[in-house]
């Protein structure tokens, strides 16, 4: 059943919203919801440019005001001050920044990487670092490897307890495992 407005019905809200009273006091006076209160304010024009009683910024398309020019302009001096002590914060210094020195002498780039990768990277034909194909790797020699959520992996080796770690990880096992069966391993050793 739905509630009917009457004359006398919107007078009452009327009054009552001169006096203060919310949607939820109101409703509760003529025993309809709040959501009846605030559906009849949008329906009706009148009711409307009476408005809701409310303390802080207005929330109706600026039909009553709710602060003052005393308030806005305390407001913006307060925001101003902020915005300055903001602006002085003392920097922490900033870290040493490594010059590097660009060449385009091309035998010296591949002599300085060569000295510092230890001398070129040779892979036999069919070898990726394809997580499928790593996997398959491992478990041909006996190692488990299962992903987990949260980009984390199970290393099993042999009984006990799996070990966790990143995809990083089970990465070094396979170069440990390559450089002992006299491979090249996918990571670069700095040799110098």
């Amino acid at each position: 059943m739905t509630f009917k407005w009457t004359t006398e019905a919107k007078a009452i809200v009327a009054d009552r919203l001169r006096a203060g009273d919310t949607a939820a006091q109101i409703g509760a006076r003529l025993d309809v919801s709040r959501s009846a209160i605030t559906g009849l304010l949008n329906r009706d024009k009148e009711l409307a440019a009476i408005g809701f009683a409310r303390a802080g910024k207005s929330f109706n398309g600026g039909r009553t005001p709710r602060v003052t020019r005393e308030e806005k302009r305390a407001g913006k001096l307060q925001y101003s001050r902020a915005c300055k002590q903001r602006n002085n914060v003392v920097q922490f210094p900033q870290a040493m920044v490594t010059q590097r020195i660009v060449s385009h002498n091309v035998p010296l780039l591949v002599e300085d990487w060569l000295k510092l990768n230890g001398g070129p990277r040779r892979f036999e034909r069919g070898v990726t670092t394809d997580t499928w194909i790593v996997r398959q790797y491992l478990t041909d020699r006996g190692i488990a490897v299962a992903g987990t959520f949260g980009g984390k992996w199970k290393i099993v080796r042999g009984p006990g307890r799996p070990k966790t770690g990143t995809w990083a990880d089970v990465m070094a096992v396979v170069d440990e495992i390559r450089l002992s069966e006299g491979l090249q391993p996918f990571a670069c050793r700095n040799t110098g």
